[in-house]
């Protein structure tokens, strides 16, 4: 992976009591206090020069955010 110049993202968004997300589309983490939602539809490749320093680890969320892709690639 070092040696691909991208990587790919999923943008994360501020969660509110207003926000319309589809559960299996959109799961909802929290992150430093903060909830927040992965807009997996708006997946997207990324240039790694531009990533900055992790703020959390979502990797005990792994079938959570699988679910999710799986959902927008065969159920979209």
């Amino acid at each position: 992976m070092s040696a691909l110049a991208t990587r790919v993202i999923v943008p994360l968004r501020k969660h509110s009591s207003t926000a319309l997300a589809a559960a299996d589309l959109c799961p909802v983490f929290d992150i430093a206090g903060t909830r927040v939602f992965a807009d997996t539809a708006n997946i997207a490749s990324f240039p790694r020069a531009l990533l900055k320093q992790p703020v959390a680890n979502l990797r005990d969320q792994r079938l959570v955010i699988e679910d999710a892709l799986d959902f927008l690639f065969t159920s979209f």
